[in-house]
């Protein structure tokens, strides 16, 4: 939302300068050096707020004012005089125009900042309750109920001349002789206007407003702080602490009258408003309620005293195999006769079955509420179809089953791993001893054989711990540490665990130039296990004296790491398989893996925030792509 607009209406150039010196931080300003001109821009485009003098050549102020008020579309407008006649008959003669302020030159800036800000602050609240509603803008009131006025003051005698100057506005009065029966007799019944002194010797004006505008039932009760102490950095305190206005005494009568009547139009205009958006509401909602009656889908069968159907919405209708036409009006209990047995059991839930004639033909759960006694009494049939109910219970069953089954199936995949584990671990290990015992050493033909079961027991490892963590991605129970990593560490330390492997197989490994600044944000064991699965399988498709590369590169706020192999490549159809587990393409044992190694690396990259991406061309090779943000 951009700055409040003013237009400043002023014939004094030296005024002009002045007043854009003092407001250009805080309000959008356009300037008119005449009162036709100020007319014709309001018709334009109107301004939150107008500055007007009431001395111009041709038009007078107090015309361009009155024009202004006369027209609907801008009636609502702040016009605050700003002047250098400094007498009682032409404050009179603004307020009665129309004017909301009139301020006398010369002005404090200070002064006038707080003085625009609190008439905008009413602006801007009246604007949120003068909305459009269903394309028409509110059509207000006139009058309305009393004005009720709190004179707040220590001193009885100024309460007295406050009540004295204000005794013929019709309004009734409350006074209050210090702060806190102020706010308690505010908070007793809400005034329409608070005439508030600012020194008082418990509570004074500033906390006393500042406590009626926290509380949300008296934050739109206007104030008129009226005091003796005609002090301007006074007044902007007054007025940013929620003031409407600001008078010092001692004051005049006829203008404490047109100011007082001026803040009460006011109140009341956006009382009424606020009234009408209620109302608004209030209407709609109801509109909204009989929309979702009508469409509910547990029939609604509303009938009087005598059991004649009074409201039937459409689910109802289907029940009964009736149209609304045929239904309402006649009497229910001769349709369905059971539904009678009902009435002495109010308030309590039963199943019935159907009239025969009905549609559904089954049975369903009826509750009947009754409200009002005697002939003028409305009885409500709420019926629900038991289907969607034994639905809901079946579909419980299963998610439950399914919970027990998953629950079980974890239980045995982590005893499995474990029973495994162990003589697993024994074997890996003693494999390992005897391929290093130099005082006992294998033949040749021992030590490929050992070499072998090894290899078989990591393939294992391996497999284990895949079905393990592709688990826990699937029930939610993966933890990831993410942070920020450095790629060409990343990168070495995933070449180096499959360079053995490379070695056996007589494919050479390429790795990115040393040095390269690339980061990634990634769980650095899971990434390292990412790549060592793409590596794997870029080596174990690639023929004798292939190479495989591994690159990384920036693309905007996202890393890529690359794994590229010469190798047999995958068809189309190879492709639309590609990530669902055990599937091994189609290929024989011996050159395919376990299935797995490709789903737990997409679940592992999802997780992190990334995605896989493949090309490939049967023949030619395979080039998988890791995508993962840099932070």
């Amino acid at each position: 939302m951009g700055l409040p607009e003013v237009l400043v209406v002023d014939d004094d150039i030296a005024s002009i300068q002045w007043v854009q010196h003092i407001l250009a931080d805080e309000f959008g300003l356009r300037f008119a050096r005449s009162g036709a001109d100020a007319l014709q821009m309001v018709a334009l485009a109107p301004p939150d707020l107008i500055l007007l003098d009431i001395d111009m050549p041709g038009m007078s102020g107090l015309e361009v004012c009155r024009r202004l008020k006369a027209a609907p579309r801008h009636a609502d407008i702040p016009v605050i005089f700003v002047t250098r006649f400094n007498d009682e008959a032409n404050e009179l003669a603004a307020l009665d125009a129309g004017a909301t302020d009139f301020l006398h030159k010369p002005l404090g800036s200070g002064q006038v900042l707080a003085r625009l800000r609190a008439h905008w602050r009413a602006r801007r609240q009246l604007l949120q309750l003068l909305h459009p509603v269903n394309g028409s803008p509110l059509l207000l009131t006139a009058e309305g109920a009393p004005a009720r006025l709190l004179i707040v003051d220590d001193d009885p005698i100024a309460r007295q001349a406050l009540h004295h100057a204000l005794r013929d506005s019709g309004a009734s009065f409350e006074f209050a002789g210090s702060g806190q029966q102020a706010l308690q007799s505010a908070r007793r019944q809400a005034p329409s206007l608070v005439m508030l002194d600012w020194m008082m010797p418990d509570l004074d004006g500033l906390a006393v407003a500042r406590q009626l505008q926290a509380d949300p039932q008296l934050a739109t009760v206007p104030i008129i702080v009226v005091t003796r102490y005609a002090d301007p950095a006074l007044e902007a305190a007054a007025l940013a602490a929620g003031a409407t206005d600001f008078i010092a005494k001692p004051f005049s009568e006829a203008v404490l009258q047109s100011r007082v009547r001026n803040v009460l139009q006011l109140k009341r205009r956006a009382d009424d408003a606020l009234r009408l958006e209620r109302a608004h509401w209030r209407q709609l909602g109801d509109e909204r309620v009989a929309q979702l009656l009508a469409v509910a889908p547990d029939g609604v069968l509303s009938v009087d005293a005598d059991g004649v159907v009074r409201l039937a919405n459409m689910a109802a209708q289907q029940w009964l195999a009736a149209t609304d036409g045929d239904l309402v009006g006649s009497r229910l209990f001769d349709r369905w006769p059971a539904l009678a047995e009902l009435r002495p059991a109010a308030g309590m839930a039963c199943l019935l079955q159907l009239p025969a004639s009905a549609v559904p033909g089954g049975q369903v759960e009826v509750l009947c509420s009754t409200q009002g006694n005697g002939p003028g009494a409305l009885s409500t049939y709420f019926i629900r179809d038991l289907a969607d109910r034994h639905r809901a219970e079946a579909a419980e069953r299963e998610q439950a089953h399914a919970e027990a089954v998953n629950q079980t199936k974890t239980m045995m995949i982590s005893y499995i791993a474990h029973e495994l584990g162990n003589p697993l671990n024994g074997i890996l290990g003693l494999s390992q001893l005897a391929l290093q015992d130099s005082a006992e050493p294998l033949t040749p033909n021992q030590q490929r054989r050992m070499t072998l079961i090894s290899h078989c027991g990591q393939q294992l490892q391996t497999l284990m711990r895949d079905v393990l963590d592709l688990h826990r991605l699937e029930s939610g129970h993966f933890d990831l540490q993410l942070q920020l990593l450095a790629m060409q560490p990343a990168l070495t330390d995933a070449a180096s665990s499959v360079a053995s492997q490379a070695e056996l197989a007589g494919v050479s490994l390429r790795l990115p130039p040393s040095g390269a600044a690339l980061q990634v944000r990634a769980d650095a064991t899971r990434l390292r296990q990412c790549l060592v699965n793409l590596l794997s399988n870029a080596i174990k498709y690639s023929h004798r004296g292939a190479s495989v590369t591994l690159r990384a590169q920036a693309a905007g706020e996202r890393t890529l790491l690359e794994v590229e192999d010469k190798g047999l490549g995958l068809t189309p159809e190879q492709l639309s398989h590609l990530f669902e587990p055990f599937n091994r393409l189609g290929r024989s044992l011996e050159a395919a893996g376990n299935g797995i190694g490709l789903v737990l690396t997409k679940q592992l990259v999802e997780a992190m925030g990334g995605r896989v991406l493949v090309r490939s061309t049967p023949g030619t090779g395979s080039c998988f792509t890791l995508d993962l943000p840099k932070a």
